[in-house]
């Protein structure tokens, strides 16, 4: 069972139960086995709930990047569609083995929630978990959502691909099923009143890229700058525990070397962001970025200098 959820995700007890040849009676008395060795079992309510492992640092990791095990359990998520496959069992059950054995974390490519973001209720903070679970596993979801033009919630099956932290605000990007277009939603109990995973699954876009949805959609109306950049010592310690832009991504190449690549919105953002690591930064694209930093360190030597 333990290597079920930490493989799958969220389960139900009937499905537990199927795949553990026992009665969903058994399945109880496993759950409170595993809370009495340490996990934290989470249940979650509803016609399309089930339990969740919301604490599994079972062993150590194999050596795996964070893109590595992401793209394991994309894999996995994928061949959820493809059943013909002539190894299907075989290949699912040695899956759910290699990932059972990884320390990789749901999520560890999605939103970190700040507890102290004002405004953020624990409903929401919920749906937020529940959306990350949802793109995870390639599940739709059924929202009632009233936009800012609008005083009715209208009732929108959706596809979750991103979930995004900006200014203290949690927005989901999604394809709308009802719109057949890219849409963003904004976790506010203001605008959405119900949250709720749908059976239907969906196979995600290949070629989808946030930068090409953000800005036309109105999250970000200033220019878009995507950045990569290497970050040293302090202030490598220092980013690594703080929120500093949309969709970002971080990657431990060395005890003091940190690997970033995040989107921020406007060159005079990205520019302050830039100029507050000073010397502890190696700043990799985009160039013309790159070209304007150098330009205006020359200038501050000048005039440091004169």
């Amino acid at each position: 069972m333990l290597q079920l959820l930490k493989a799958r995700g969220m389960m139900s007890r009937t499905q537990l139960a199927a795949e553990l040849g026992c009665n969903k009676r058994q399945i109880l008395d496993y759950k409170r086995e595993l809370e009495e060795a340490g996990y934290l079992i989470e249940s979650v309510r509803g016609a399309h709930g089930g339990y969740v492992l919301r604490s599994f640092d079972i062993v150590p990791s194999n050596g795996f990047t964070t893109s590595q095990m992401h793209a394991l359990k994309e894999a996995r998520s994928y061949m959820t569609t493809h059943k013909d496959f002539l190894f299907y069992q075989d290949y699912m059950a040695a899956m759910d083995k290699l990932l059972f054995s990884l320390s990789y974390k749901d999520g560890e490519n999605g939103v970190y929630i700040a507890s102290d973001v004002a405004g953020l209720s624990s409903k929401m903070a919920e749906a937020i978990q529940l959306c990350e679970w949802a793109r995870d596993q390639h599940r739709c979801m059924e929202i009632a959502y009233r936009s800012m033009k609008s005083d009715v919630y209208e009732p929108i099956r959706i596809q979750p691909y991103e979930i995004l932290h900006y200014k203290d605000g949690y927005y989901c990007l999604a394809y709308s099923l009802k719109a057949k277009d890219y849409r963003i939603y904004k976790f506010s109990e203001e605008r959405m009143r119900q949250c709720v995973l749908c059976e239907q699954s969906f196979t995600r876009a290949s070629d989808f890229r946030l930068l090409d949805h953000i800005g036309r959609n109105g999250l970000v109306r200033d220019e878009v700058y995507e950045l990569e950049l290497m970050v040293y010592g302090t202030s490598a310690r220092f980013l690594a525990e703080k929120k500093i832009g949309i969709n970002e991504k971080k990657e431990w190449i060395d005890k003091d070397c940190l690997h970033v690549s995040v989107v921020m919105e406007g060159k005079l953002e990205a520019l302050h962001f830039l100029m507050s690591l000073q010397h502890e930064c190696k700043l990799l694209a985009p160039q013309e970025l790159k070209k304007e930093m150098l330009k205006i360190i020359e200038d501050m030597n000048k005039a440091y200098s004169s």
